[in-house]
């Protein structure tokens, strides 16, 4: 579960319908249970590991601006350190732009970070995709509409995320979420990518579109 409400915890399913009922308990997931354990999940090959981090690092409240452009910067730097090719760099950066999104000042100051250091390693990956779509107005306008909730950002964030984590994803699957023109559903899809160790678990999901996630 993404939501920051640390005592919402629905574990149990309940459906009832004349002299018919139906009810399951379920375990919970939920990102927040990972605050205060961010060296293990940073010692973690994992890469949704980042992801969460990246997740918690947007949801933490009270902290000042120069902690959170040190962190987002730390996790784009962990990218390099990883050894991942060019391709999944800048699909993570990407992805961890999406998350942690940060002010307007802060933003430039954070890209100038990465700038920099891209030069130092010789490697401009991230400066190479600002010239390839990156750019700042783009991905502004990008983090606004996953703000908003918007049926096109959140729907290729839920593509996103399925390239990041299970890498080539079969076409029936991508042509199944353009379909779906319902933005909650879409919400809900992504949760369960975020969740779930197995595409084929989200594909059943997928097709099952009276399936309802509680959260």
């Amino acid at each position: 579960m993404t939501d920051t409400d640390k005592n919402y915890r629905p574990g149990e399913y309940k459906r009832e319908f004349g002299n018919f009922s139906l009810s399951f308990k379920f375990p919970v997931a939920k990102l927040l249970d990972y605050q205060g354990r961010e060296e293990e999940l940073l010692k973690d090959e994992n890469v949704f590991s980042l992801l969460i981090l990246a997740f918690l690092g947007a949801v933490e409240k009270g902290e000042a601006i120069d902690k959170k452009i040190f962190q987002k910067v730390s996790l784009i730097k962990e990218l390099y350190r990883r050894g991942y090719d060019r391709e999944k760099i800048l699909q993570l950066y990407k992805f961890i732009d999406w998350i942690f999104v940060l002010p307007k000042e802060a933003t430039e100051r954070f890209h100038e970070e990465i700038r920099r250091y891209e030069e130092e390693k010789k490697m401009p990956y991230i400066t190479t995709a600002e010239r390839i779509g990156i750019k700042k107005g783009i991905e502004i306008g990008i983090q606004q509409g996953i703000q908003q909730g918007s049926l096109l950002g959140v729907r290729e964030m839920l593509q996103e995320t399925l390239r990041i984590k299970f890498g080539d994803v079969p076409e029936d699957i991508m042509s199944g979420i353009e379909e779906i023109d319902e933005t909650n559903r879409i919400k809900e899809l992504l949760k369960i990518a975020m969740t779930t160790d197995s595409l084929e678990e989200f594909a059943i999901n997928l097709k099952d579109n009276s399936t309802r996630i509680i959260n």
